[in-house]
């Protein structure tokens, strides 16, 4: 494949705990491995997917669903320390086994998203993005939140990084943010080109997928990766599951949609093909990017986030 297309996948995923033995490590291992094994040199995982690991630290959370879970994972009163210590080791577990596997195959891994506290304890959602040596890049946390994290006492995000790998340049979408398309643009008028966005998607059918990413894909001319949590007790009635979208003009019956996911209720890797060179042609011919106004975005933008 050339340098100006880039195969790329996203893995839908039925939540389950991780169990104290391999069984959990190894299902990834192989998802991974069938989106590399079909060439993709991306591969973005949904959110939540670190959270699963909390159970090898607290197995009682196996019995439970993913929110409840969470809740009893932080919202008890744990002290400081414990708290600490609890929120490194999953770091650390998180950390060693999707930066293994993105090596191993030689891929940029974004490995989903997971809730971890900082240094001054407070919560954040957040997402890691690792190279093809499996060296973290960095992370982006989540710039809004939702009524559960709310709950959780989780903090916004304050800041947005695009990345440069060796895919293009790629920005992270985190989990709340889906739904507020001042993230996406930002990213866009950093350069990021390709959206990678770990999502646990909260509304069902056709509203539901043109509401996010969809939307943020067409409005700044770049693509998108979308991953999307199937859980039993949050999701939303016919989702419509997991997308890889370009720009209309760049697609079949210019829906936006270069692959989908067949269901939006079971784990399944969706694999699809980025064409660089075509939306270079896009931008040429009409850049929609030079209608943007970044002197509105930095002054009400600021005005409305004080």
């Amino acid at each position: 494949m050339s340098a100006d297309r880039r195969r790329v996948a996203v893995i839908q995923w039925r939540f389950a705990w991780a169990t104290a033995d391999d069984a959990w490590t190894n299902e990834w291992a192989c998802w991974i491995g069938q989106a590399a094994t079909c060439g993709a040199q991306l591969v973005v995982l949904p959110a939540h997917t670190g959270d699963a690991l909390l159970a090898r630290q607290r197995p009682e959370l196996g019995h439970l669903s993913l929110r409840t879970g969470l809740d009893q994972a932080w919202l008890t009163s744990l002290p400081d320390q414990e708290r600490a210590s609890q929120g490194q080791r999953l770091w650390q577990d998180y950390q060693g086994i999707f930066s293994r596997l993105a090596a191993q195959h030689g891929i940029v891994l974004a490995a989903g998203s997971l809730l971890l506290p900082a240094a001054d304890g407070r919560l954040y959602h957040q997402a890691a993005l690792f190279d093809t040596q499996g060296e973290l890049m960095g992370s982006q946390r989540a710039c809004h939140r939702s009524a559960a994290e709310r709950a959780l006492r989780v903090a916004a995000g304050e800041q947005l990084t695009v990345f440069d790998t060796a895919v293009g340049r790629l920005g992270l979408i985190v989990g709340e943010d889906l739904y507020y398309p001042e993230v996406a643009r930002v990213l866009a008028l950093h350069g990021a080109a390709a959206f990678l966005a770990p999502t646990q998607r909260r509304f069902g059918g056709e509203a539901g997928l043109l509401a996010g990413l969809w939307r943020d894909v067409q409005g700044n001319q770049a693509f998108g990766l979308e991953a999307c949590l199937v859980d039993p007790e949050t999701a939303p009635i016919q989702s419509l599951g997991s997308h890889i979208l370009g720009p209309a003009e760049l697609t079949e019956d210019t829906r936006g949609v270069i692959a989908h996911a067949a269901t939006g209720s079971d784990t399944e890797v969706v694999v699809g093909d980025l064409d660089w060179a075509a939306r270079r042609q896009l931008l040429m011919d009409y850049d929609i990017t030079r209608y943007f106004n970044p002197r509105l975005y930095v002054g009400q933008l600021l005005e409305a986030y004080p």
